[in-house]
């Protein structure tokens, strides 16, 4: 009997969210800091990684859901690293866990994977997969993206297995790039992935090759429509 293909879904949540809780606009870190993926949406009253989740579970395709969190180290009490890093890990272990939203895992021990790029890159993922010889597909999607609804997560796989795709990019169209890095599309053929900071990084040169070679493919969800995509 063929065993079940399972998909996985990561959450990225490291981030302290900086541009929004700048650390000289506090006074306060323990009182007044929140990490990004914990500040509320106002209709709801939920926090943006909650929604994230509830999209996942609704799509009603994952196997199981990881949050990764950040450095381990900065959980420790002489962790030299600044006081809004180690909030932001902290407040997030803990309501991940008072929620019982999902299972958390950490950067790696070397801690060289630091980076949204480098979420799939952590150890306890690859050991997971290894261990689950079912486990044929891995979402990655962002904690502080609410607005992607569970049929169109639900879309992305299916559009994935049907291509039987290495990976599957999606993405969306902004009026204002600036400060963001992008996805270049000509109209909607990947062209291209440029970095905020550095356009010639060692993280875009690799992204490049891949889409050169064939083994990166893009697919567009717009709102309201069907998905599309290009070889």
């Amino acid at each position: 009997m063929k065993s079940k293909r399972k998909v996985i879904a990561l959450i990225p949540a490291a981030g302290i969210g900086a541009r929004m809780t700048p650390e000289w606009n506090i006074n306060n870190i323990e009182k007044e800091y929140f990490p990004k993926p914990l500040v509320k949406e106002f209709t709801t009253n939920k926090s943006l990684l909650e929604l994230v989740i509830e999209n996942l579970r609704k799509a009603r395709i994952f196997d199981e859901i990881y949050v990764r969190v950040g450095m381990k180290s900065l959980l420790r009490e002489d962790s030299k690293e600044p006081g809004v890093k180690r909030e932001a890990i902290k407040k997030l272990v803990k309501f991940i866990e008072e929620k019982k939203l999902a299972k958390i895992y950490f950067n790696n021990l070397d801690e060289k994977d630091d980076g949204t790029g480098s979420t799939i890159l952590s150890e306890d993922i690859k050991e997971k997969v290894r261990e689950d010889s079912s486990i044929e597909d891995i979402l990655i999607i962002s904690s502080d993206l609410p607005a992607i609804k569970p049929e169109t997560i639900r879309k992305i796989i299916q559009v994935h297995r049907a291509q039987k795709n290495d990976i599957t990019l999606v993405s969306t169209i902004e009026e204002n790039i600036l400060g963001h890095g992008r996805i270049v599309r000509y109209p909607v053929i990947l062209k291209g992935i440029k970095e905020k900071y550095d356009e010639l990084s060692k993280k875009s040169k690799k992204l490049n090759n891949l889409i050169k070679e064939g083994k990166m493919k893009v697919i567009r969800v717009a709102e309201g429509k069907e998905p599309y995509w290009v070889n």
